[in-house]
């Protein structure tokens, strides 16, 4: 399979400056993510992370009250994506996606590392699944359903999955801290004058 090295590259670069390192993520989710990333550089090449990120900082101060509440800031961005999905265009839908999902992956990892939700992972594995029936899946309405009927959705809908399989593997995004650990020994062995 061909991919457009620059958009790849691009993607990459803006996977790990605004939501940083993934492997924290699923490798289904993480694939997903690198999806979302490569339909909006290959539509908006000429987008800079820091336009991107100074975009999506506008965005939060938009939010008048519980700008800082992951259930808030789920149903807020989720509705608004539901909204574009029904009158927009194709450009529009997919600066949408980005958007919900680089909203959506910050309230992931507050559900999986909060102090408050330490002892209940509902929340996270909740809020797992409904990031992929959003994005991956493409379920209407999806925040509207229970995960059951959700899920259920996922089994008998005939719904083609478009997404390129395996796409995070062509991306460096996910980075083991053992890897990083390992080189920056290497370089620190080798740079040392004693050896």
């Amino acid at each position: 399979m061909s991919f457009d090295k620059a958009v790849l590259k691009k993607s990459e670069e803006a996977i790990l400056g605004i939501l940083g390192n993934i492997l924290d993520l699923s490798p289904e989710m993480a694939n997903t993510v690198c999806n979302i990333y490569y339909k909006y550089f290959k539509l908006l090449p000429e987008e800079s992370v820091e336009d991107i990120k100074d975009q999506l900082k506008f965005l939060d101060d938009l939010l008048l009250e519980d700008a800082d509440n992951p259930f808030v800031i789920v149903r807020q961005n989720i509705d608004t994506l539901e909204d574009v999905k029904k009158k927009g265009s194709y450009e529009s839908i997919i600066t949408a996606e980005f958007i919900c999902l680089n909203k959506l992956i910050p309230c992931l990892r507050i559900f999986r590392d909060h102090k408050i939700f330490q002892n209940d992972r509902t929340y996270f594995f909740l809020q797992r699944d409904l990031i992929l029936d959003i994005f991956k899946y493409k379920i209407n309405r999806a925040l509207d359903k229970t995960p059951i009927r959700r899920k259920f959705e996922r089994k008998i809908s005939k719904i083609k999955i478009n997404e390129i399989p395996n796409l995070v593997d062509f991306m460096e995004v996910r980075i083991d801290d053992e890897e990083e650990d390992d080189e920056e020994f290497i370089e620190e062995f080798f740079d040392n004058d004693d050896y």
